[in-house]
């Protein structure tokens, strides 16, 4: 699939989000399965808005230096950022910062777990990444209901959310269990051969628009710094 054929010039990072009357600075990208592919997804975003400007992706999951292509996992990260709680200083953020090459700063993950953070911390990090002028794509990986409650605040307080999704039972199943999901902007299926869930399927179980299919993710690349997201439907009747 061809990530980045979009053209840059239809991008702009600075136009407003009708949902929240003011230009998007973060955008979140969840799953609440792990094998769904939103590692690969949230790296094409940034790369996209990278195109564009100075862009950064912060990596929660853990996966991004790997898709990326970079040669190590650096540490410390974003996971030690987290334990320490919502007094961490704001200006570590700059000292953990990677380039990532072509236009993109990585925020990598660190090892280790975030499962003793608290939600404020996860504010924190929020306010934090939305201080930047830069645009944040945030891949916070797996979300699990009563589980990791910093990545479900960081979620939360993101300008754009989206979860990802593939056509599993199971998959659809988590999902509902979470309350993010019906706050969520949309969704971004990922098809497979030999499922027999489909894009009207998801809409109805979730709740949820689906913004994009894998290989129709620049479609809603570009919804998102538009001034209203529309479904999939009506780009691509079913």
């Amino acid at each position: 699939m061809n990530f980045l054929s979009l053209s840059p010039k239809l991008l702009r990072v600075r136009v407003a989000c009708a949902r929240y009357g003011r230009r998007v600075v973060l955008v979140c990208f969840w799953s609440p399965k792990g094998g769904s592919g939103t590692s690969v997804i949230a790296a094409a975003a940034a790369l996209l808005l990278a195109r564009e400007g100075p862009a950064r992706i912060a990596d929660l999951g853990g996966d991004i230096p790997a898709v990326l292509g970079l040669a190590t996992d650096p540490e410390p990260g974003l996971r030690d950022w987290l334990r320490i709680g919502p007094e961490a200083p704001t200006d570590a953020l700059e000292r953990l910062t990677v380039d990532a090459g072509r236009g993109l700063a990585l925020l990598p993950a660190g090892p280790g777990a975030i499962a003793g953070a608290p939600p404020e911390a996860g504010a924190a990090l929020a306010v934090a990444l939305r201080a930047d002028a830069r645009p944040t794509v945030i891949d916070a990986g797996v979300l699990r209901a009563y589980s990791d409650p910093a990545l479900h605040a960081l979620v939360e307080l993101s300008d754009v959310d989206v979860v990802v999704v593939r056509g599993c039972y199971l998959a659809l199943r988590r999902a509902v269990r979470l309350d993010l999901t019906a706050r969520s902007r949309g969704a971004v299926f990922v098809e497979e051969a030999g499922r027999s869930l489909g894009v009207r399927d998801v809409t109805s179980v979730l709740g949820v628009p689906v913004l994009a299919t894998q290989d129709r993710l620049n479609v809603s690349i570009l919804q998102f710094f538009l001034f209203s997201l529309k479904p999939l439907q009506t780009y691509y009747p079913l």
